[in-house]
Formats: structure tokens, sequence, C-alpha cells
């Protein structure tokens, strides 16, 4: 698509959606969950300037090592039980919400129970092959099992619209988390396990928080029953791999650079993607106002709504694109200001990173279609795919740019996705996307 292509398709901006979008009861409801989200987010990102004068770029690559480790162990612990609940809540009586979700604790407890047998007994050759300290295979488990908990809880608040305690949750949270770790790191010199430890603490605290909170509001029955049990590994098991899919595609790169460059290096990428995606983040946040919006929308569309929707859409990639280079430009001040002088390499990562996370922002516009026709198993395979492409790039080009070879591959295998997903959704769900003059004529 040429630059005039696009100025045509935005021309005359549909104002009159826009401020009907953001008047819209959804949108506004999801804008609780857009500011928490990025406030959480924000908060560990301000404590660049304390971890980076206080750890070394090695020890900065051996966090970011543990923290893809829990995001996977989220997952094979968690298995996206969480989910679940934002189905089951509407189907069921009072009676049965309160076994499934004790059941659904119970599943939980059975992986976390599982992959610390795996553990006891793989966990040095693990530790070996990842070039971190056996303890930490320990921690990522306990963190992962107490956030899946939290999953939970998070995911019961949004189904009874308690939105308010679910910004306050996630905000408190992320504010422990980080003023644990200024204590352990700054006053008590512990460095790289003073953050280990600041991050394991939160996780266990709002965790005990998330349980407690679960067994007073919601009365939960811990009574095995095989049915529910059964249910739950039939909605959750299948969206495991979409899961492991998008881990690949957010953690990989550090797993080779690990393996390939060593953890320096890891760790100074890992600012660098840090500081990339900070637009990531706002994506995200502003996919779940915008998300209830087009469900809602759609059920009762008609074409002119649907050629406006198309309009903002394009008008939101120029946007996120813009903002990219946007933040690769500032980018050099950020660094200077927050990071430390043995880290300031990482904002050569910055630009890669940020268009990554540009293309990951327009998949979300687009990836919703296939939510809202219930195709996710073509969406898994669409991220398998792209899993496959991310790692076969990282392998590669890695191999021959060192870390700025992940950043590449990073940047290409969102694009990737993107446009893949675009053309899924274009299929099962047809919107005007090139009716050129139709889109042209549309204006507020």
């Amino acid at each position: 698509m040429n630059s005039s292509m696009w100025s045509k398709a935005v021309k005359g901006a549909p104002v009159s959606l826009i401020i009907e979008i953001f008047k819209h009861r959804l949108f506004r409801g999801g804008v609780t969950y857009f500011f928490a989200t990025i406030i959480g987010s924000a908060i560990p990102m301000l404590l660049l300037p304390v971890l980076t004068r206080y750890l070394t770029p090695m020890e900065y690559g051996t966090l970011a090592i543990f923290q893809v480790i829990v995001s996977l162990l989220v997952i094979l612990i968690g298995i996206d039980t969480h989910a679940a609940v934002g189905v089951v809540y509407f189907q069921k009586s009072g009676n049965e919400i309160r076994s499934y979700i004790g059941n659904i604790l119970l599943v939980i407890v059975a992986c976390f129970v599982m992959f610390l047998f795996i553990a006891v007994f793989f966990h040095r050759h693990i530790a070996q092959t990842l070039n971190i300290p056996p303890y930490l295979i320990f921690i990522s488990l306990f963190v992962a099992f107490f956030t899946a908990i939290t999953n939970v809880g998070l995911m019961m608040w949004q189904v009874t619209h308690n939105s308010k305690f679910y910004a306050l949750y996630q905000v408190s949270m992320s504010l422990f988390n980080a003023l644990s770790s200024i204590l352990l790191v700054v006053i008590f010199h512990m460095g790289l396990k003073g953050r280990i430890f600041g991050i394991s603490s939160a996780a266990i605290v709002f965790g005990f928080i998330s349980m407690y909170i679960l067994f007073r509001n919601f009365r939960m029955n811990f009574k095995i029953k095989k049915e529910f049990i059964k249910d739950i590994f039939i909605f959750s098991l299948p969206l495991v791999p979409h899961e492991i899919s998008g881990w690949i595609m957010s953690g990989t790169d550090k797993i080779f650079l690990n393996n390939f460059v060593g953890l320096k290096m890891t760790g100074i990428y890992s600012v660098g993607y840090q500081i990339g995606m900070i637009l990531g983040l706002v994506t995200a946040a502003f996919n779940r106002a915008w998300g209830p919006y087009l469900f809602q929308a759609l059920s009762t569309i008609t074409y002119s709504k649907k050629i406006k929707i198309v309009k903002v859409t394009y008008l939101y990639f120029i946007v996120i694109l813009l903002l990219a280079f946007l933040l690769s430009m500032v980018s050099p001040i950020i660094i200077q200001i927050l990071v430390n002088k043995n880290f300031q390499a990482s904002n050569e990562f910055v630009i890669w990173i940020a268009l990554g996370a540009a293309a990951m922002g327009m998949y979300y516009m687009v990836v919703n279609y296939l939510f809202f026709v219930k195709k996710t198993h073509i969406l898994a395979l669409a991220t398998f795919i792209s899993a496959l492409v991310n790692i076969g790039l990282n392998y590669s080009l890695i191999k021959m740019y060192g870390a700025m070879g992940a950043a590449k591959a990073n940047a290409i295998s969102s694009f990737f996705t993107f446009f893949l997903v675009w053309l899924l959704s274009a299929k099962y769900y047809p919107m005007p996307w090139f009716s050129w003059s139709k889109i042209k004529s549309i204006g507020a």
C-alpha cells in the first residue's frame, strides 16, 4: 500500500465515530483496565535507573532469563484456566460457579506439584543449559504458581465488573514489587537476588491475598467434580499451544542470545527491549478498551459502520507507526537519563523493538474479528506458524548479526504475524479493507 493510498484512506477521518467510541459505555469501562495496565507496567519501568546502576549487564541478563522462565511456567501451570472463568461465570449458577472455581484452583495446584516434581530431578540440567543458578528454577515455579492464582482472581473481578478493585489490585501489586526490590537491592545491597526476591515476594503475597478474597467473597467449594475437571481441561488445554506460541514470539530471542552471545549482551538487549516495549504496553492496554466496543459494534453492524471502523483502523495504523519512530528518536534521551552507562548500547535495539510492538498493536486491531467468529483454532495455527518463523529468524539472524539480529527478528516476525492474521480475519469476517472509493467518501 503506497503513501497516497494511505492518505486517501484516512483523509477526512470519521470524527463522529471516534467521539462515539470514546463515549461508549463499554469503551469507557475498558479505560479503567487501560490505565491500570499502563500504570502497573510503567512502575517496573521506573526501576531502570536503580537496576542498571546496581546490577551488572550479566546480572540483568540472568534476570531476563528468569522472567522468561516464569512467563512460560505461568502458561504451563495455569494452563489458561482463568480464561475458563470468563466463560462459565455467565453459564452456571452460583453454587456451580463456586465449585468450578474451586476445581480450577485444584487443577493449578496439581500442575504445580507435577512441575515441582520434575524440577527436583532436572533443575540442575535445566539451569546449566540456561546458564543460570539452579535455585532460580524453584523460585520461578513458586512465582508462576501464585501468579496463576492471581490471574483467576483478576478474571473474577473482571467478570463481576469490579474494574476499580481490579485496577487498585494491579497497581498495588506493581508498587509492592518495585518498593520491595528497591529495599532489597539498594538498602540491603542484595543485587540480583534482591530483585529476584522482590518479584517473588510480590507474587507470593498477592497470590495469598487473591486466595483469601476468593475464599471470602466467592466461598469456593473444593470438592472434586470429574465433569468440571474434564470441562476445564477441554476448554483450557487447546489454548496452551497458542499461549506457548506467543511466549516463543516474546521470549526465544533472549534464550538464543544467552546461548549464542552470552548473558552480558542479553542484559543490554533486554534494557533496549524494555524501552521499545513501552509502545507494546500502550497498544495492549488500548485493546482492553477497544475489544469490548468492537464486539458489540459487530453484533449490529451496518456496511457504513464497517467503512468507518476500517477508516479508524487505518488511522490507528499510521499513528502507531509514527509513535514507533517517535519513540526511537527520543530513546537516546530516555536511556541517557534512566540507564547506567554500562547499558547505553541498548539504544540501538529500540527502533526494531518499537516497530515490532507497533506491528503487534496493529495485530490487535485485526485479531478481534477471529475471536468474534470463534475461529480460535485458526488463530492458534497462525500463531504456531509465526512462532516457527520467529525461531528460524532468531537462529539465523543472531548468528549473523548478534544481538541486533534478535531485534530484527522480533520486528520481522511481528509484521509477519500481523499480515497473516489480517488475511485470515478478512477471510472469515470480511471487512471493506480495500474499498478505497467508499473509505474516501465517508468522512465525519
